[in-house]
């Protein structure tokens, strides 16, 4: 049983959406957050009409829906799905929890 927490922001870091879920199958932290990541591009695509930047603390997620090859992971089902709502957005950005914190995400 997993947790999953989502909050989306403005370009000014306001909050724009909160959601929360619970996910009784779930096998670890790995697959939780490769679950949050497409739950929140799937709301973003539902509610947010502006840019998106997705942030994850996970870094193989991150580098899973970043990555130009076909994931051949256990989670490859739901990196797939991840990265097909992340096409019918207008523009999206992918940047991990390590990245925001040494200062490199620009708006």
């Amino acid at each position: 049983m997993a947790g999953l927490g989502i909050v989306a922001r403005n370009e000014k870091s306001e909050v724009v959406l909160t959601a929360r879920k619970v996910v009784l199958s779930c096998g670890d932290a790995e697959e939780a957050e490769m679950l949050a990541c497409r739950e929140g591009l799937n709301l973003a695509i539902q509610w947010i009409h502006s840019p998106v930047i997705l942030e994850s603390d996970c870094q193989n997620a991150c580098n899973a829906l970043n990555s130009k090859l076909e994931s051949r992971s256990r989670l490859a089902f739901l990196v797939q799905e991840a990265k097909l709502l992340a096409m019918s957005t207008e523009r999206w950005t992918l940047i991990s929890a390590e990245e925001i914190r040494i200062g490199l995400l620009m708006f």
